[in-house]
Parts: structure tokens; sequence; C-alpha cells
């Protein structure tokens, strides 16, 4: 296979995830009751684009699979088959057998066992749907043999004509009983669009050919003298014939990938014996598409219609896309983040005289605006990571016995890609612990006052630059003496260990930890919320817990809002330098004598215009003691807004500048520390530590008591 076609390719299974995730989030609706015709129409464009591309690559087994799938989904669509529970479980479980083809012919999965599926599916066609039979067929699904099904999918030999060096590849089907005797007749006329981009219409005819097709005629008769022949137009109009017992929806099938503006005529002869007659009259322009759909074939003969009139070109252009390699999107930032740097390295080396000469304010701008146009590129709604939830949620339910309802909002919160991909897991587990041992059984749940379903809630924020994102329950909460017993019993803690009640509840994060008695599919080897916290500290986030015996747990997992470039605030703590992000930061005040109080030996607070907002010393909270503690009146307090503490005052010694700095991950360099979100690159050279706010203001006491700072920033 050539490199070019490597990259169609890969293209194709592209739109295989994105059609999987909307057929997964349409058939999740559908069996929430939601079975609306735009949702039943999203679902089958899903698998008629995931069909349609997977004959062109000669992926049979896919091909096969999938047009029996999309039969199931046209009838429903076209009011024929109801999409009753029954019916929507049957199709959620060809919907899993789907995506397992298509892993199988991406190579990263065996080929799946599916003719317990096909079978299901052919009976819902057979029976339309009747709930007796579907549920008869949905309870011995597991006991049907493949080869029952009789699906065949045959390759067909073409002659090799196509420009990239790939056959069109067609399933035969099992000849169906013809109830009408006249056999098909089909007019084709490609558009300009058609022939737009290398496109070669002929492949539709040969599509049709292969079911048994024949051409009886070319109308030519709206082809131009030469002189005026447009090369880029289309002037021919194929007039086939095609057996009787070939469905309407076969042929229809052929003409997937035509341009939507293209005359197609699919229509039943009157008579055997009638010859199919060319247009006589001219065509002035490129035909128009007007296929007819059938709702319920007719048991006579039915005409379709076309129009053929002069349509003007547009005069405005087609909103174009395209599709970029991540990875290429990555280098961009990198880029975009040296730039950064090296505008911070001029900064600091070029007097303000010489930096406007230099018209660096200008360079920043610039800087500033390919930033933001790489993020725009790169952020995507949250959605993607949590369409899969609701299908997982009953299964778990299913598995559990539990009752659950799912409530959702902040779909639309776009984050950057990579934060994303590195989502999915941590919400996985955090999901199956919400079902497994947060929500109680309905019996429990009934004795205790409860409605019998459990509810989770899912959310996603943006506060500053931050995204929040909240799984919470309302089952029986941590039971705490519980969880330090096990860690105890584990030797995750000493059996001496005095804990407070947050403390206890980031237990059950510690590695190898678990309440579960057996091991089970959902949980029990203690690798679920250890995963959860070190994903998410590898992104620069955290975990907080807060959790109310009896009313339910809710765990938010804090994410950076991007994972490159941030507006910071450059501070200096007994010397050392650390970044402040400016999203946080509200006001920034220098106090006058008696300002600050002590309220207690180890809290203060700031007097502004008749308010009390607590203060926290930086120098302490990392542990940056010195003999004399410095005077509030000599330091700065700058006021910062935080999600758990409200608006807070940080005391520091002083501001040295705004600048633009670039994220580095701590992780991969040292290990994750409560309190800093990572660290940065300055213009000088040195390093500096960049802060997490949250973290800082619901912090008690001293952070890092055994990770001094001293050399890591200067």
């Amino acid at each position: 296979m050539s490199d070019e076609l490597d990259e169609i390719q890969a293209i194709f299974f592209e739109e295989c995830a994105e059609g999987l995730a909307v057929a997964e989030h349409g058939l999740s609706v559908m069996a929430a009751g939601d079975a609306s015709k735009e949702v039943i129409a999203g679902v089958f464009r899903a698998v008629h684009s995931i069909k349609g591309g997977s004959g062109a690559f000669g992926h049979t087994a896919l091909l096969a699979f999938s047009h029996c799938f999309e039969n199931v989904l046209d009838e429903v669509r076209g009011g024929k088959i109801a999409p009753t529970p029954e019916v929507t479980k049957v199709m959620l479980t060809a919907f899993d057998i789907l995506a397992d083809h298509v892993a199988a012919a991406q190579g990263v999965a065996a080929l799946p066992a599916d003719g317990a599926a096909l079978a299901a599916l052919e009976k819902v066609l057979a029976s339309k749907g009747d709930a007796a039979a579907v549920v008869v067929v949905a309870a011995a699904v597991a006991e049907v043999a493949e080869d029952q099904f009789g699906f065949t999918p045959v390759v067909a030999m073409v002659e090799e004509f196509d420009p990239f060096g790939f056959e069109p590849v067609g399933v035969a089907l099992d000849d169906l009983d013809a109830d009408e005797p006249m056999p098909w007749t089909v007019r084709f006329g490609p558009s300009r669009a058609a022939l737009a981009n290398g496109a070669e219409p002929l492949l539709s005819v040969r599509e049709v050919e292969r079911l048994g097709g024949t051409i009886v005629s070319v109308d030519s008769s709206a082809l131009p003298p030469l002189r005026d022949l447009d090369p880029e137009e289309s002037y021919l109009v194929w007039v086939l014939s095609v057996p009787a017992a070939i469905e309407e929806r076969a042929i229809a099938e052929c003409f997937d990938f035509v341009a939507p503006d293209s005359l197609i005529e699919i229509t039943r002869a009157v008579a055997p014996e009638v010859p199919v007659t060319p247009v006589a009259a001219p065509i002035a322009a490129p035909p128009t598409l007007v296929l007819v759909e059938k709702v319920a074939p007719p048991a006579t003969a039915a005409v379709a219609t076309a129009v053929a009139a002069p349509e003007p070109r547009p005069t405005e252009s087609v909103q174009q896309t395209i599709r970029v390699d991540l990875t290429k999107l990555d280098m961009l930032l990198n880029l975009v983040g040296e730039l950064v740097i090296r505008g911070s390295i001029l900064s600091d080396r070029l007097s303000p005289v010489d930096q406007e000469r230099v018209e660096l304010p200008e360079l920043a701008r610039l800087t500033r605006e390919i930033q933001d146009n790489v993020m725009s590129l790169r952020a995507q709604p949250i959605r993607q990571a949590f369409s899969r939830v609701p299908r997982m949620l009953r299964d778990l339910a299913a598995e559990t016995g539990k009752q659950v309802l799912l409530e959702v909002s902040g779909e639309t919160t776009e984050v950057d890609k990579g934060v994303i991909e590195k989502i999915g897991d941590p919400l996985t587990h955090m999901i199956r612990n919400a079902v497994d041992h947060g929500v109680e059984s309905p019996a429990e749940r009934l004795a205790s006052g409860k409605p019998a379903e459990g509810l989770i809630k899912l959310s996603a924020e943006q506060k500053g630059a931050r995204i929040f994102v909240q799984v919470s329950d309302d089952g029986k909460g941590i039971d705490r003496p519980r969880v330090l017993a096990k860690a105890i019993e584990k030797g995750i803690v000493p059996a001496d260990v005095v804990l407070t009640d947050e403390e206890i509840d980031q237990l059950i994060c510690a590695p190898g930890f678990s309440t579960a008695d057996t091991i089970s599919s959902i949980s029990g080897r203690g690798v679920g919320m250890d995963v959860v916290r070190s994903n998410v500290e590898a992104l620069g986030g955290r975990v907080d817990i807060t959790s109310t015996p009896g009313v339910g747990t809710t765990f938010t997992m804090i994410l950076p809002l991007t994972l490159a470039i941030l507006d910071g605030m450059i501070v200096r703590l007994s010397g050392q330098r650390f970044v402040l992000p400016l999203a946080n930061v509200i006001e920034t005040v220098r106090p006058e004598p008696g300002q600050v109080r002590p309220m207690t030996p180890t809290s203060e607070v700031i007097e502004l215009r008749g308010q009390y907002l607590p203060v926290k010393r930086l120098t302490d909270l990392f542990g940056f003691h010195s003999e004399e503690r410095r005077n509030p009146e000599e330091s700065l307090v700058i006021i910062v807004e935080s999600e758990t503490a409200g608006n807070v005052g940080l005391m520091v010694d002083m501001i040295d500048d705004r600048r633009e700095v670039v994220i580095k991950s701590l992780d991969q360099n040292l290990h994750p520390i409560r309190g800093l979100g990572g660290a940065t690159i300055l213009g000088d050279g040195s390093i500096a530590l960049i802060l997490d706010i949250d973290a800082l203001v619901s912090s008690t006491g001293q952070l890092l008591p055994k990770f001094p700072l001293k050399g890591l920033a200067a």
C-alpha cells in the first residue's frame, strides 16, 4: 500500500473514531428513552459513513457487519421498526462488535466473533422488531454460531483504474425474493463537483455493474462544441439497467461518495421491452440531485422524479477543514514556547529604550496572537471525555444491580486536547468508584429514606486558568474508620498515626489501597484511585475529595486550562523567584501599619475596605524561615481568588515583573509537589517554580517539610 493511501486510510480511521463516538452517544440517548428522529438519524449516518469507507479500503468483514447494522438502523429510521428497549439493546451489542471490527481493521485487535450479533440483527429485521422474538434472540445470542447467518463478504475483482492504486470492494448479498418483476433503470449524471479533486465518477458506474447492472446508453446531448468545452464540467448522463432482484438501497449505496448535486435517478422500468431513451433536451448546467428515498417499498412500480435545472455557482466560498496530526500541533506549541522564552531573554537584557527601538512590545503582541491561535486549534469540548460515561454507567448498574441516574453539565467547556486525552482513565476510575463504593443498593437507599435510584453528577467548569471536573454521588460517603483501618492493615500508614478527615480521605488514592473484600471486574485490586491521582498530578493538577457520611462524596479534578503557556507575576520569597498565575490575582496591597493583624499565633488577617481577609505568608508555607520574621509593612499582600477559600491574601517579599511563562511539568524531572503547579525558565536561564493558588490557600500548615527548595530557584 502506497504512503499516500496509508495517509488516506489513517483519515478514514479518524473518521471511524468520530463516528463511533457519535453512534455510542446516540444509542445511549436512545436507551435512556429519547428515540427522536434526529438521534436515530445521527446514529444511522455514523454507521453509514463507517460502512462506506470500509469498502474502499478492502475491510470486507467491517463492511459486511456495518452493512447489516445499517439495514436495521435504516428500518428504525424509516419507522418500520420501533426503537423499543429490546431493539436498542440488540443495537448496543452490535455497536460493541462494530467497534471491535474497526479495531481489527486497524490491526490492533483480533477479528471479533460477530455471528451471534449478526443473527440478532437479522432477527430484528425479519420480525420487524417484534418484542417477543427480539427478547428470545437476545437471550440466546451467545449460543448462535457464526456461520448460521450466512453473510459471506466477497471481494469482487475489478479492473485497476483508480489513480490511488486501490480497488473498490463490494459485498455479494444473499438474493432476495423479488416482489417487483420489472428491472431498475438508473440515470447518473455527475456534476462539476463530482469531478473536483481528481474524483472518478466511473467508480460508481462500475459498482452498479458489479451488482449485475449493464450500461444501456450514454446521453451526450449536452456536450457543447469543442471551442466551448469546459474540461472541469461534466456533460454525460449514463443510463443503466439493473436486475429487479437487487434492492434499491444497494443501488443507492453505489453513489454514497458522489457529490450531492449530481443527477441520480433510480426507477422501475415500465416494461422489460421498453428501452431506456436518453434525454433529448440539452442540459444547460450541471444537474441537481433529487434522490427519492422510499419510506416503504410499494407493491407496484414507483417512478422517481429528478429536477434538472440551471444552478448558479455559489458566490461565497465553502468553509473547509483540514485534519492535522496532533504531534504537529504539539511541535508548533513547543516552538511558540521557545519564542516566549527568547522574548523573555530579550526583555531582561535590553533597556526600555532598546526594547522600543527593536519593537519588542510588538513582537510580544504577535507572539501572543500566535499562541492564542495555536491554543484554539488544540481546544476541544470536554464532551469527548464525557461521552463514554452513560454507557459505562449502564454496564456498571447492570453488573452491580444498582439503579443509577446521571446528571451532566458543562459538556461544552473547552479544554486542551492533551488534557482530554489524559483524563479518560481517571474519569473511568472515579465513575467506577462512585457506583461500586458510593451508591448504595436500592434496598439500602430505601431503608435510609433515599430514593431507590442513586444520582451521579458529572460536571466541568472553567475558573480562571483552571478546569474543575467533578464527579459526585449521593451515596453513603467515605467510611473513614474503615479506610484508616485498611490503610494500617496494608502498611500504608503506621498504626499510631493521627490524621485529619482530609488526610484520611486522601488515603484512598494511595497505591495498592482498596476497601473491597473481594476482587471483581469493577474494583478490589487497589489501582483505581491511585491512577486518578497520578494521572492528574502528571498534568500539573490535583484531586480534592470531600465527603459527608450518609450524604455523598465529591471528587474534583483541578486541571490546568492549558499545558503550555500562562501569564504570570514574578514574585520573590527569601531571595528566590516564583511565578504566581495572573488569572487568580485581584489586586496588590502595600500594608499600612496595623492593617495586617494576628488572630492566633499561626494566623493573620488584613483589613481591606471594611472586610477582613485571611493572610498566608508564603515563606512560612514553604519553610523559608529566617532569623527575624519580616514585618507586613515591608512586604506586599497579593489578593487572590480561590475556589476553596474565596479571596485570600498571599504575603510575598516583592514583585519583580509580569511575564508570559512556559509551563514545564515537575513530575518528569522531580515529582509532584502540593502547592506547585510546575516550573518555568526565566529570561536569564534560571528556573522559577509556578505556584498553585488553590493548593496554597487550602493548606493548613507547612507544605514541604521534607523537600526544601533551596537551590531549585535563584
